[in-house]
């Protein structure tokens, strides 16, 4: 199955991305932004550490800045959100992944067991 179009192909290689429309079904769309929002909260409360800080590009991060930009770790089992590794191992964005870097179901690294 073709997912990624040439055009799109040549962007990625070029550019290091690309935005491919419809690739989070709205089943999972609503189940990942209800899992944003949870572990948005745990860190602008403190209770997930692992953020990124306005002010500072690279770790370590620290409680010096309370804006945050990012959230890291979105797959920690701390975090109890088991909707990210799920979507990260779908069916669906694995065949993206296998089309941009050209390669196979054995080939990949993931790690992960749901």
């Amino acid at each position: 199955m073709t997912v990624v179009d040439n055009t799109k192909k040549a962007i990625y290689d070029d550019q290091g991305f690309i935005v491919v429309p419809g690739l989070i079904p709205p089943e999972n769309w609503l189940e990942l932004e209800a899992a944003c929002q949870r572990i948005i909260q745990k860190t602008r409360e403190g209770t997930w550490p692992h953020r990124r800080t306005v002010g500072r590009q690279f770790p370590p991060f620290n409680n010096d800045n309370t804006d945050s930009w990012g959230v890291q770790h979105v797959m920690h089992p701390q975090l109890n959100e088991p909707a990210f590794g799920r979507w990260y191992t779908s069916d669906k964005l694995l065949e993206v992944v296998k089309e941009l870097l050209g390669c196979r179901d054995d080939e990949l690294q993931l790690g992960m067991s749901l």
